[in-house]
């Protein structure tokens, strides 16, 4: 009995190896691409809406003391909401906590005079105008992160009409 020995190919040529590792590296380029993005993106927002949190906190705080307490603020501000531009930071022993990557930011806190009219009101309406502003300190993480460069909020306290 004769045995023929079959010779195939049992491997590889150099241009099959080297299509492969072409289109398998770009392939892997590609998924870390999107992957990068992806990160960029999750952490632009989270800031984002970090910032827009601490924006909106004194707002809230100076809407429940309402438009009398609020008129001649800069003679009995809060420790935690002094206007101008200051950083945020938790004080001890305030109630006030937040994240820790809260530190990172500034606010400025400023107030307006507002007197107009409104669409069904009867006369003038006297308000005060709260306006804020949450920007990155330019050394940290955040500003590195967050693609905006400030983050504001305003709103109106009126005065209870009379």
């Amino acid at each position: 009995m004769t045995f023929k020995y079959i010779i195939g190919k049992n491997g590889f040529t150099i241009i099959e190896l080297l299509m492969g590792t072409i289109f398998l590296s770009s392939a892997l380029l590609g998924i870390f691409a999107v992957i990068s993005s992806a990160n960029r993106m999750t952490m632009d927002a989270y800031y984002e809406i970090l910032s827009s949190q601490l924006a909106n906190e004194p707002i809230e705080v100076f809407r429940s003391f309402g438009y009398e307490w609020l008129k001649d603020y800069s003679s009995h501000q809060l420790p935690d909401y002094p206007l101008g531009w200051n950083d945020i930071a938790d004080r001890p022993f305030s109630p006030i906590k937040h994240p820790s990557e809260s530190t990172s930011f500034q606010r400025e806190i400023s107030l307006q005079e507002f007197e107009g009219t409104l669409a069904g009101s009867h006369g003038k309406i006297q308000g005060i105008k709260v306006i804020i502003k949450v920007s990155p300190k330019s050394s940290t993480n955040v500003s590195r992160w967050l693609s905006r460069n400030y983050v504001s909020a305003e709103a109106i306290i009126f005065d209870r009409p009379k």
